[in-house]
């Protein structure tokens, strides 16, 4: 059991120049506490690794996870998922680079000497796999670019790509039925959808999860899942989801395999392209 009492702790991590979602964070964790009848509060991380150290430390009992930093968390037995975060009936997404809708880059050769934007050490989509999958292409992305910077969070990448900050940043994406990528993570930056093109996409990426420690007992955790499955029949909450989260659902029929993303992560700490002493 948490000493915690009759208080979960939910951990997830600052958006940086996100759009104000405290009255939404508010209302969304009042209706789970009242769903559970556990008062739920939260605890803001200023980057993956911080969220990723706050979980080892046994500072929150919750946690929204991305996918590296989950993968790590569970293969360390620290946090066991509740449930996958589900974007349009789908629970994965791609990697993709985007640069301007008019930018002069049309190859990956043509990134070579220009500003990359990325969104953090721990983003699967935002970093690790786009550096994973331009070595496989044969371009090293150790020696490709002439500046790289981190933006903190995938809109703030795009909007640095938009004010020409950044001549291509890494973020996550959907295809349609049609193939044509019509949602990511320039969707929540007014505007941008018609000034950004995906330049490449570097393949599918498992989701997020909702994660709890692996202290916390059988029957919170039941509880919060079966609060957090259940927020899609109130159209009311389901909209605090999608703005708070940008899915559609919670489920807890289908985790996606981690295993994949573990071992492309293991090989990029043996040949260097990642460091291994950052995403730890």
């Amino acid at each position: 059991m948490s000493s915690r009492g009759n208080k979960l702790v939910f951990a997830l991590a600052w958006q940086k120049n996100s759009g104000p979602v405290g009255e939404n964070l508010a209302a969304f964790f009042a209706w789970l506490s009242q769903k559970t009848g556990i008062r739920v509060t939260t605890r803001a991380a200023l980057s993956y690794q911080e969220l990723a150290e706050m979980m080892r430390a046994g500072g929150a009992d919750l946690a929204w996870l991305p996918p590296i930093v989950y993968a790590k968390l569970e293969r360390e037995k620290v946090a066991t998922a509740l449930v996958s975060h589900e974007r349009a009936a789908i629970a994965r997404y791609e990697s993709v680079l985007v640069v301007r809708r008019k930018s002069p880059i049309r190859e990956l050769e043509d990134l070579r000497d220009t500003r990359v934007g990325w969104v953090d050490r721990w983003s699967a989509a935002g970093y690790v796999l786009p550096r994973i999958a331009l070595f496989a292409r044969g371009v090293d992305p150790r020696g490709l670019f002439g500046e790289e910077k981190f933006y903190g969070s995938h809109d703030s990448a795009i909007r640095a790509l938009l004010g020409e900050q950044a001549d291509a940043v890494a973020t996550h994406a959907r295809a349609d039925a049609h193939g044509k990528f019509s949602f990511g993570g320039w969707s929540d930056v007014e505007g941008a959808e018609e000034l950004v093109r995906v330049l490449v996409a570097f393949g599918s990426i498992p989701a997020d999860v909702t994660a709890a420690h692996v202290n916390l007992d059988e029957e919170r955790r039941n509880k919060v899942r079966n609060a957090l499955t259940a927020a899609s029949t109130d159209p009311e909450i389901a909209k605090l989801v999608h703005t708070i989260f940008g899915i559609e659902c919670f489920t807890a029929d289908d985790y996606p395999d981690y295993e994949g993303l573990r071992r492309a992560l293991e090989s990029a700490f043996a040949c260097g392209l990642i460091d291994e002493r950052v995403v730890r």
